[in-house]
């Protein structure tokens, strides 16, 4: 009843995300805890949730079923799909601003990855070296091309 009627019963402990089933909270902890406890077969690569485990899996497998017909843009994620086709979108609204400067975004995401310039913030740091980043994905691929051995 509770996902029927969104009632979010579930609370995090540590960011007040809220949640209606008790194994969607439990999942959502690995974030905080850096649990991995999904492994890729293929590569050995590890996830937080299952679900980005078989969207990584899907890409090994090069199935992509989300394809945009205007670009080569393609991505096994349904909802960056439709960020996507906001770029080729013919009224190119960008609703979300940057209050320190002229930066405008179609994703509400971009925006605060970009608002980190402004604040020189760089959460997402290197557990081997003194590496920050704004950016996490960049920090993934220092990880992979400076730390590899480890």
């Amino acid at each position: 009843m509770n996902i029927h009627t969104n009632n979010k019963l579930f609370k995090c402990t540590i960011c007040d995300h809220k949640f209606t089933r008790k194994d969607r909270l439990k999942s959502h902890m690995n974030i905080h805890t850096k649990e991995k406890p999904f492994t890729c077969l293929i590569c050995d690569r590890k996830f937080t949730k299952a679900g980005h485990l078989k969207s990584h899996t899907m890409k090994h497998e090069n199935n992509y079923p989300f394809k945009c017909t205007l670009c080569n843009y393609k991505t096994v994620v349904p909802a960056n799909f439709r960020r996507h086709g906001r770029i080729h979108s013919k009224s190119k609204i960008k609703p979300f601003k940057c209050i320190s400067c002229d930066y405008e975004s179609v994703d509400f995401c971009n925006l605060k990855r970009h608002e980190k310039i402004h604040t020189n913030e760089k959460p997402y740091k290197c557990k081997f070296c003194d590496y920050s980043s704004r950016i996490c994905t960049n920090l993934k691929r220092h990880t992979r091309t400076v730390h590899s051995e480890l």
